[in-house]
């Protein structure tokens, strides 16, 4: 293994490696310090002194043969010296040139190395990553894993960026012509749907109310609380606005009315919301996993205050929401330390004197609860 300056390990196996130059090289699988570099420069080049050295011999041979021919008179004078031809083919390299001659072969091998390496890691990870898939009778007759996506206007490429991730990683695209193999589980509607999600009772979820259904129960809360402010939502995600009790359309079936939160947590004066990556591998027994590493920020287009419940851009966040890049007090942090987006964040709120560590600890209860609240339900589906 070998780990150069810029901080790239190459793993060499140990066997006989034959150049362009014809020159063979057997190098042993073992780690290479500063000192075996040098090392393996001077290995190479005492390799070209002994090829001068046999080419010198060689001369010698030409002299002793040219001397012979003069004693027994086979020779005439014909202006023929061995030593003008010869030393013009021995003449033994500066130290520039031999430094050059030995970057150009090193750098060939390690060439041919990494390209070995590449296609190793290709094959592992064919190997141990991808899952075993059946052959597809149609035209996708491949032995590859194939991915469909659903998702409105992907003929914009603003997915562009996830298929090539999977293109790198082996699968081939489906598309509506195929047959889809679905994976979600039954069940799952209780908690992807934002009707399910918003009757959940969590302290972490702002009150809501299923609407027609929970009318009369939502109008005695309103009574209760006539200071809180609402916004109706259905499964869309369209049309979210803050409206007054008055304004609401409570016998629009498939929607509900939700607490709004009047007071947020707002950066560089601007609302945001962040998602965080869940995965559900497991029914019975429930299992669920929780992206730890980063999380998407979105950031409305428009300052918060001052407040105009009209303008939605201020408060809810659209699809041409401004990222982390573009706020202000996390640009330099996002670029210079080469953090994640919820790395940046971290550090922002750390600034701050915000507890960044429970605000996270309390996201995981609140997914936690979620999944243990549905899970009943999802069980009846399975």
């Amino acid at each position: 293994m070998i780990s150069l300056a810029l901080g790239t390990t190459l793993l060499i196996p140990e066997e006989t490696i034959s150049l362009a130059l014809g020159i063979t090289l057997k190098i042993p699988e073992e780690t290479l310090n500063g000192a075996c570099i040098f090392g393996f420069f001077y290995e190479i080049n005492d390799l070209f002194y002994k090829l001068q050295i046999l080419l010198i011999e060689d001369v010698d041979r030409q002299t002793d043969r040219y001397k012979l021919l003069q004693q027994d008179g086979r020779l005439h004078s014909s202006g023929y010296n061995p030593h003008s031809s010869m030393n013009s083919r021995i003449k033994r390299p500066g130290k520039l040139g031999s430094v050059v001659i030995v970057i150009l072969v090193l750098g060939i091998g390690l060439t041919i190395l990494n390209i070995y390496e590449l296609h190793k890691m290709r094959e592992d990870h064919a190997l141990h990553i991808m899952p075993n898939t059946e052959v597809k009778a149609d035209k996708y007759a491949t032995k590859q894993p194939v991915l469909w996506v659903s998702g409105k206007r992907l003929e914009s490429g603003y997915l562009k960026h996830v298929f090539a991730v999977f293109d790198r990683i082996g699968y081939a695209l489906g598309d509506a012509d195929s047959v889809w193999d679905v994976n979600h589980f039954p069940g799952s509607g209780y908690i992807t749907s934002k009707v399910s999600l918003a009757q959940t009772q969590s302290k972490y979820i702002p009150k809501a109310f299923k609407i027609p259904t929970e009318k009369d129960k939502f109008l005695t809360y309103t009574k209760k609380y006539p200071e809180k402010l609402w916004v109706q939502k259905n499964n869309n995600h369209r049309g979210i606005k803050i409206k007054k009790v008055n304004e609401l359309d409570l016998s629009k079936d498939g929607s509900f009315v939700q607490q709004y939160i009047d007071k947020p947590f707002l950066i560089d004066k601007r609302k945001f919301d962040i998602g965080v990556y869940t995965i559900q591998t497991s029914i019975d027994p429930l299992r669920v996993y929780i992206v730890d590493d980063d999380a998407l920020f979105r950031f409305c287009e428009v300052d918060y205050y001052p407040f105009d419940p009209k303008n939605v851009r201020k408060y809810v966040v659209e699809d041409n929401y401004t990222p982390v890049w573009e706020m202000p007090s996390l640009k330099k942090i996002y670029l210079e330390t080469s953090y994640t987006m919820k790395g940046a964040f971290d550090t922002y709120l750390q600034l701050k004197g915000k507890d960044y560590k429970k605000l996270w600890n309390d996201i995981k209860q609140a997914i936690v609860s979620v999944y243990l609240q549905k899970e009943p339900k999802t069980s009846l589906n399975w």
